[in-house]
């Protein structure tokens, strides 16, 4: 077991920037090099299943499929299970608390890597943190800028 924790203040609105975080369908347009493309497979109550295509160019030269399920906790938490690909069992927890100049996120990642990947964990968990910062910077610039 891997954890990986980090976090990062953000000049939005908490319930604003939820709201994008969990519209999963512009991500392709939001990472275009790493989320080559992205599928929701149910949306049901606070659950939304999704198959995504990843490209992870700086270590694997070819794309690979995963599907996840994304369930919103409270109005300020999303958790992610990966269910299949090489990550499988891999839990993500985004946690948004209100600031009074924006929102403090918090991230933790418990990575479950399969035995071909595990050799790859120092730079799969430094992709994961740069991958869910640029995101997180980016919806925040479409949340502010959408005001």
């Amino acid at each position: 077991m891997t954890v990986l924790d980090f976090s990062m203040e953000l000049t939005s609105d908490r319930d604003k920037l939820m709201k994008y975080i969990i519209d999963f369908e512009n991500y392709p347009k939001i990472l275009p090099e790493q989320l080559k493309s992205l599928e929701i497979l149910e949306n049901v109550d606070n659950q939304i299943s999704t198959k995504e295509e990843i490209f992870f160019s700086t270590i694997i030269k070819k794309p690979f499929e995963q599907k996840s399920v994304h369930t919103i906790i409270m109005p300020n938490k999303l958790e992610t299970e990966i269910i299949s690909g090489p990550a499988k069992g891999t839990k993500l927890y985004i946690l948004l608390d209100k600031l009074d100049s924006g929102t403090a996120v918090k991230i933790e990642i418990d990575l479950k890597l399969g035995l071909k990947a595990i050799v790859l964990q120092p730079l799969i968990k430094k992709w994961y943190k740069r991958v869910i910062k640029a995101l997180l910077l980016k919806i925040n610039n479409i949340v502010n800028n959408s005001a």
